[in-house]
């Protein structure tokens, strides 16, 4: 009878219904019939376990919201599973003697043994159980010796490797019922699920980095770099200020409290767990942790600055120096399978002007527009405009006349007499709040014969699943590229004169995240959830168009963290694909206005009032 006591799925102490005396009818232990008449008087429903199953599922309610959920540390490594073992032998023999049998179920055992010694870090870097409540006062009188002994275990304890719920199983951790007997467990509501992807770390790696970033740099050498990159004095450093801010409070608070050796760890490990996919690399191998490296050197900030741009500029970062090998392609593969996507996922297309939702327009209302008309036809000079229009030539007549260009067959306008019109100095939040209610017609004058356009693309597939970080499901798939460096404007099919704004509007990260008008404040900028990629509005000019062959632009700055890994891959495949043409509509293109520009490239706008007044503006800032 002993031995089914020990495999069955069921303690016979759980029913409420059960006497002492059936108890122990059932039990052929001598110790536990020596010990009966001890116990006989007391009431089966003081020892059933349902009372602390309750105070254990509520515990873990609380505690689970903490933080990320750990195994202690096996102090046994070539057998760590003795170390849970102890969880269940701690507990059963703080019991009364003649009720340890009863207990030795196969399902409480297998949760204590699996699922005892699960853990959070707290604030002062202790091990807090789970499941097991430290208030002793809350546990039945039955079970507070065995739940204060297994509280002991915890004690200045190391944390392990992170718990991870794998992949289709519940959040209900153990066996609650079998026939009719309940048992240990505890229901998880929010346990992250276990990453299968090949950029994903172990618990000991990303403790190792942390703890290698913080004990290479100092407080100083932190706040140093931090000063750089979070008050704008290195280009391209937009995306690179979350890691930065991260690190920075995660030293802050580290340093605040006096913490002992495990304390620490158990802290680092905690934080190491918390940082958001790509932060511990970027900080300890990336680009920041070059610039560490050129701070901890000694390096002149123009020395720094060099180097920075060298290694940070669009056309170098993140990007594969060289082609993608088998492995990887073959890893690619699998990743795409497994996560169900195909070819026509990665497929791009330029995005048309009535595809960006009212989400992203900042200008016109959706019930105007400005200057409407083919993208070939060449529109009149605006009324603000002061470059010389040539007198009209005469339309030619003859055989081959078809053969001219249509814009020297076409009468133009005289310049107007007003084109003298001042230019004030605006910022963009300015011209956005204060201009743009009262303006019918815009019109944009590059300032240099090389610039830097920026267009828009959407996959070919309307169902497409989404491959950039800030793609929902079901929603947008658009995106955005620009040339590597300024280039003639004749590439976009521009001239250096007036061209038509058709509207402004927001860059695709922001759609489903920040209303273009929100974006302009700056609190609500600071929770915007993909402000690393910067607030960035468009100009979507009349007739543009990227005149060369294109690649996708799948670019890894862009891409879900999933595909970091086979990034060399995915890039071989960008290069040899080409952007398809959309039968209809203009291409949403133009020229970038951002919050925080690498590169300062003002504009001069004219704009036409609804009544009818104009006026011209270079916008310098952006507020």
């Amino acid at each position: 009878m002993a031995q089914s006591l020990v495999e069955d799925d069921f303690e016979v102490i759980e029913s409420p219904e059960v006497t002492e005396s059936k108890t122990h009818a059932q039990c052929a232990d001598p110790l536990c019939q020596r010990s009966h008449s001890t116990f006989i008087e007391e009431e089966a429903s003081d020892r059933a376990i349902g009372p602390l199953l309750a105070i254990m599922h509520a515990t873990a309610k609380e505690v689970q919201t903490k933080g990320p959920i750990f195994h202690l540390k096996s102090e046994k490594k070539k057998d760590p599973s003795a170390d849970r073992d102890a969880i269940f032998d701690t507990f059963t023999e703080s019991l009364p003697l003649h009720h340890r049998r009863v207990m030795n179920c196969q399902a409480c055992r297998r949760f204590m043994r699996q699922y005892g010694d699960l853990c959070v870090v707290g604030d002062d870097g202790s091990a807090i159980p789970l499941s097991w409540p430290l208030s002793i006062e809350v546990v039945p009188a039955y079970y507070r010796l065995a739940v204060t002994n297994v509280l002991k275990l915890f004690k200045g304890k190391e944390v392990g490797d992170e718990f991870k719920l794998p992949k289709g199983k519940g959040g209900i951790l153990g066996i609650p019922t079998t026939g009719g007997w309940r048992h240990m467990s505890i229901e998880l509501e929010n346990v992250p699920v276990s990453r299968t992807y090949v950029d994903s770390q172990d618990t000991s790696t990303s403790f190792t980095m942390l703890d290698r970033i913080l004990q290479d740099n100092t407080p100083e050498i932190i706040a140093k770099v931090s000063h750089l990159v979070l008050t704008d004095q290195l280009p391209y450093a937009t995306s690179h200020k979350a890691p930065l801010e991260w690190l920075q409070s995660t030293a802050e608070k580290l340093a605040a409290q006096q913490l002992d050796t495990v304390q620490r760890k158990n802290l680092v490990t905690r934080y190491s767990r918390e940082a958001f996919v790509g932060c511990l690399s970027s900080l300890r191998g990336g680009l920041l942790g070059y610039l560490f490296e050129c701070v901890r050197e000694g390096q002149t900030f123009e020395a720094l600055k060099q180097n920075w741009e060298t290694k940070a500029g669009p056309t170098v970062y993140l990007r594969p120096t060289a082609a993608p090998t088998a492995g990887n392609i073959q890893t690619a593969e699998r990743i795409f399978a497994n996560m169900g996507y195909s070819e026509e996922d990665l497929k791009r297309v330029f995005l048309t002007l009535d595809e960006v939702p009212q989400s992203g327009i900042l200008w016109p209302p959706a019930a105007t527009n400005p200057t409407e008309g083919p993208s070939d036809e060449t529109p009149p000079p605006p009324p603000y405009s002061t470059t010389p229009t040539p007198e009209p030539k005469p339309k030619p007549q003859g055989i081959f006349s078809s053969l001219l260009p249509i814009r020297d067959s076409q009468p133009i306008p005289k310049t107007p007499p007003y084109a003298s019109a001042p230019i004030k100095d605006v910022t963009f939040r300015h011209f956005a709040l204060r201009i743009l209610p009262t303006a019918q017609n815009i019109h944009i004058l590059p300032t240099a014969p090389k610039t830097r356009a920026y267009f828009f693309t959407r996959s070919t597939k309307t169902d497409a699943k989404p491959i950039f970080t800030f793609h929902n499901e079901g929603s947008h798939t658009a995106s955005w590229y620009t040339w590597g460096e300024p280039a003639p404007l004749s590439t976009a099919r521009l001239e250096e004169k007036y061209t038509s704004v058709k509207a402004i509007i927001t860059f695709p990260h922001m759609w489903d995240f920040i209303s273009p008008l929100d974006a302009l404040d700056s609190e609500k900028c600071e929770a915007f959830k993909f402000k690393r990629h910067g607030i960035r509005y468009l100009f979507v000019l009349k007739g543009v168009k990227d005149m060369r062959p294109t690649q996708l632009g799948l670019f890894p700055t862009l891409l879900k963290s999933e595909f970091h890994g086979v990034r060399g891959t995915i890039e071989a495949f960008s290069q040899r694909g080409r952007i398809e043409v959309p039968k209809m509509g203009d291409h949403v293109g133009g020229f970038e206005v951002a919050k925080e520009r690498e590169k300062k490239e003002e504009m001069v706008v004219g704009v036409e009032t609804k009544a009818g007044q104009v006026a011209r503006y270079r916008i310098t800032l952006f507020e």
